[in-house]
């Protein structure tokens, strides 16, 4: 351990043939200016209770050292230029000196009686770099030995493991972020698909439906109008289609109309839709609801429930052959399912790609973090399982 008397301390401090690449490598732990951390103010501890004097954790950047911890009571930068951790990492080996009166030091050494000892070993890197201190001042009667300074050598690799797990830490977390945020992007990219895709519906609708009846409805009124045909037949017609009309937007308004809106329940809606279904004869449908209010999730949550029921029954009945179809809601204090299953013809899931329909309903239910499932095979029609976790 080199020995020195010490009264100044002026000079060329960053004369050092790396210093680029230590400054890179203390930069690349993140610690310079950062606030305490108990793990760093636990060491400093135990070094001033070995030491029986005070202790430092120290990084000396390019023009100051940043103190990280200590047992001081001031934990400000100090000048590089008349910091003793300057000694101490161009030694890059434990160091020993004895502060003389009038000093022109740092301001921990300037706290201390004259004749006190300051011992530190660099904390270096595993490519040799001394980016920081550990340090401790004790009383002039202190009796350092071998044992004193291996001692410090292992406070200083501990600090460097601290720093070495911290990074890896801060870049796990990094990457985590990175990943949500990654997957955020994804996601609303996925959203804004699918809104385009429902306007793109309800524009077809519009268009190639109720823009046609409406279009029939204005011929016959010309008719009528003009004296062609007869009158009471044409209006009969006018009235047919007119009303007909009045259902294509009500089936189009229940599609566009959310939960919770003017007073309107998930159940009232689901209710309604139903009943719209079996006024057709063409498929039975029933429904069984447990525990459900209007409180059991977020408005996002009632919202994605009522587009999946729809997205499913319109699948059941455009290509499923099903004669009876059951809706199922239940929510517990575990969560909320949702069950839809068919007696239809059913397909096999391992020769069948996922349509528009199922991949809108899979990315609204992940997007609120819930578990979307569905078993089917040839003759054994299909079952819709979608799982939310309890809302906190």
């Amino acid at each position: 351990m080199t020995e020195k008397y010490v009264t100044d301390l002026q000079g060329d401090d960053q004369s050092l043939s790396n210093e680029q690449e230590r400054l890179a490598a203390l930069h690349s732990y993140h610690i310079v200016n950062t606030q305490p951390e108990q793990v760093f103010n636990n060491i400093v501890s135990h070094m001033a209770e070995d030491f029986e004097g005070e202790a430092c954790i120290c990084f000396v950047d390019k023009e100051a050292v940043f103190t990280k911890a200590t047992t001081f009571n001031e934990i400000a930068g100090t000048p590089r230029r008349t910091s003793l951790c300057t000694l101490t990492i161009q030694a890059k080996s434990p160091i020993k000196i004895q502060i003389a009166a009038n000093t022109n030091l740092d301001a921990h050494s300037n706290q201390m009686p004259v004749g006190t000892w300051y011992a530190a070993a660099p904390v270096l890197t595993p490519n040799g770099f001394a980016i920081g201190t550990v340090s401790v001042y004790t009383n002039p009667g202190f009796l350092f030995t071998k044992k004193s300074e291996q001692l410090l050598v292992r406070y200083a690799s501990r600090v460097m493991h601290e720093l070495t797990t911290r990074c890896k830490l801060i870049h796990a977390k990094n990457k985590l972020t990175d990943e949500r945020k990654k997957r955020k992007r994804l996601v609303e990219k996925a959203i804004v698909k699918t809104q385009k895709y429902e306007r793109s519906q309800i524009g077809l609708e519009l268009h190639d439906n109720i823009s046609q009846i409406l279009t029939t409805v204005r011929l016959y009124n010309e008719m009528a109008l003009s004296g062609m045909g007869n009158l009471n037949g044409l209006l009969e017609m006018s009235n047919k289609y007119l009303y007909k009309c009045i259902e294509e937007i009500r089936s189009l308004s229940r599609y566009m109309c959310a939960p919770g809106i003017k007073g309107i329940t998930l159940a009232d809606l689901i209710k309604d839709l139903v009943d719209s279904i079996n006024r057709t004869k063409k498929t039975e449908v029933s429904y069984i609801i447990t525990g459900l209010n209007d409180n059991f999730a977020e408005h996002d949550h009632h919202l994605v429930v009522y587009r999946v029921v729809q997205e499913q029954l319109n699948n059941i009945i455009k290509h499923a052959d099903a004669s009876y179809v059951t809706i199922e809601l239940y929510n517990s204090e575990n969560g909320f399912q949702l069950l839809i299953t068919d007696n239809g013809k059913g397909f096999d899931l391992s020769n069948k790609a996922e349509g528009i329909g199922l991949i809108n309903m899979r990315r609204r239910i992940e997007k609120l973090s819930g578990i979307f499932t569905i078993n089917s095979s040839i003759g054994k029609g299909c079952q819709l399982h979608v799982d939310f976790p309890a809302v906190v």
